[in-house]
């Protein structure tokens, strides 16, 4: 019996030694994703919200930009990086948008370290493009009045209003005009797959995005979506991206022309509205 408790007298600093020691990851932050273009793409301008990530081959889920990730992989690490936005710039829509790239690197981690990356995509191949900058002297948008009036303001006229250093698109409304509406005027064919609209704007009053369309020889016109104001005061411009998924109406065999419209209307009880637009594309897999 005085053996058997010498024998586990004995073992006991040994129990007591050997602590357990937990995995400690390594934290990726992320404050940004970013885009590029090419000759023909139009302007980087981008708004990814959301990241789907992976590293080591492990999936570690959708996070919302700025993300701070931890990671239970140490050394050089493989990450795949999928860019998502908000659909229809709605919060609880959100999805991998189809047209981007996705970003594929190695990065280096510690435990308990902190490494900080800003991945870059771009557009995936084989996408066409309908592209409006506002840079040049005419416009590809047609208005739906004669009242209308759409102007290109450029940096040297209105430097406190255009958004990057480049012409911008403005259309004012009033109390004698208090309503417009900008029109693609292009006759867009079927589409097979997604159809986006981006669209950077700034806007002191409500903007509408929708389709005007021939279906079946009947004409139709459907309102998709509509954005709030980005700005109390036109003159002190909040510039946005969004991203309008026109798929749906695109996709239609029966519909044989398509047009995209943006309108506006002045509140009750203003005297003017001022909204702003640059860089509208509509994009689409050939």
């Amino acid at each position: 019996m005085k053996s058997a408790w010498m024998l586990v007298a004995a073992t006991l600093p040994c129990l007591c030694g050997c602590d357990k020691t937990e995995d400690v990851p390594a934290y990726l932050e992320i404050p940004a994703m970013v885009t590029s273009t090419q000759p023909g793409q139009g302007d980087p301008t981008s708004n990814i919200t959301d990241i789907r990530i992976s590293a080591a081959g492990k999936n570690l889920g959708v996070w919302e930009l700025p993300a701070r990730i931890p990671v239970m992989a140490t050394g050089t690490v493989d990450l795949e990086i999928q860019p998502s936005i908000k659909r229809n710039g709605m919060f609880d829509d959100r999805l991998v948008y189809p047209f981007y790239t996705i970003w594929q690197g190695t990065i280096d981690l510690a435990p308990s370290g902190t490494s900080t990356l800003t991945p870059q995509v771009g557009y995936r191949n084989g996408i066409s493009f309908w592209l409006e900058p506002f840079d040049a002297a005419g416009t590809l948008l047609s208005t739906a009045s004669n009242l209308d009036t759409l102007k290109i303001l450029t940096p040297s006229s209105h430097p406190q209003l255009v958004r990057d250093g480049s012409p911008v698109g403005a259309v004012t409304v009033t109390a004698a005009n208090p309503s417009f509406r900008l029109l693609t005027d292009e006759d867009f064919p079927l589409a097979s797959g997604p159809v986006f609209l981006e669209m950077d704007y700034s806007s002191d009053i409500a903007l509408t995005v929708g389709v005007v369309y021939v279906n079946s020889g009947q004409p139709g016109d459907e309102g998709y979506i509509t954005f709030v104001p980005t700005t109390d005061n036109g003159n002190s411009p909040f510039w946005k991206k969004a991203y309008v998924d026109l798929s749906a109406v695109f996709n239609i065999g029966t519909i044989s022309i398509r047009d995209i419209y943006i309108e506006g209307n002045l509140q009750p009880g203003r005297s003017q509205g001022l909204a702003l637009f640059d860089n509208l594309k509509i994009v689409r897999f050939q």
